[in-house]
């Protein structure tokens, strides 16, 4: 049901800025035209072993290579004390770029000296994602890509709240991840947030694969038109999600 609805009827509404901006009282509809892709990155001492430099430049270079006027956004977690909450890097002052330059050159200035890997920092940065990242309804296509030292011992398997896949689903934003799970993996742990979002497990060796996949994927919304909502989820919870469809 509709934000506004609910408050004509008199339900407590807690507002949240990432889904009041969108369709509180009328869906509103748009056409995708603005591809990104998200590249979500652990500063763990843990990731060296993935060789994650050599993964994040063929990340960025084959994807503007890619697709045309791709932005590319860098969130990093798990790094050192302050640095540890994930948090959007910036770069040359910008928080999205097109220019393969920059990029390259923010990745090389990555330290990876955070402490030992623990799966719940992935489940933050994807949690910071969803609550910074809510512009489908503006034509913004996105695409999520986590590199991250995720392993049978370590995963996320338990860790997703039902909420956070529902809210990255709803922002039609796909959601895939490099680690040391393989995609069958991932399906046997449970790791939805990457099938429900047409995602998917990827080895550090399939890089390539990534990002064929992403522009695919990218390249096929764009041009498509949208819907979007902003609806009263859990009333137990007075929660809002932002829910888009393609039409």
């Amino acid at each position: 049901m509709l934000v506004a609805d609910l408050q004509y009827k008199g339900f407590p509404i807690n507002k949240y800025s990432y889904c009041t901006s969108c369709g509180m009282e009328d869906p509103v509809s748009s056409e995708l035209t603005k591809p990104r892709v998200i590249v979500a990155i652990s500063m763990s001492n843990d990731t060296v072993a993935m060789n994650p430099k050599v993964i994040l430049h063929k990340i960025v270079q084959q994807a503007i290579e890619g697709m045309e006027n791709v932005e590319v956004t860098l969130v990093t977690y798990g790094a050192n004390d302050e640095f540890y909450p994930p948090y959007i890097r910036t770069i040359n002052g910008r928080v999205s770029t097109t220019d393969l330059s920059d990029l390259e050159t923010s990745i090389s200035q990555m330290q990876f000296t955070g402490p030992s890997y623990d799966s719940s920092s992935t489940v933050s940065a994807l949690e910071f994602i969803a609550e910074n990242f809510h512009d489908c309804h503006k034509g913004v296509a996105t695409s999520v890509v986590i590199v991250a030292p995720e392993t049978m011992k370590q995963s996320m398997a338990g860790l997703l709240p039902g909420n956070l896949v529902l809210r990255i689903t709803g922002e039609l934003t796909q959601v895939n991840m490099i680690s040391m799970l393989s995609n069958q993996l991932c399906t046997g742990f449970g790791l939805d947030v990457f099938s429900h979002t047409t995602g998917q497990c990827y080895l550090p060796s399939q890089v390539s694969n990534t990002v064929g996949d992403i522009v695919q994927h990218l390249s096929g919304n764009i041009g498509r038109s949208t819907l979007c909502s902003c609806m009263y989820a859990y009333p137990s919870e007075a929660a809002l999600l932002t829910t888009c469809r393609f039409i």
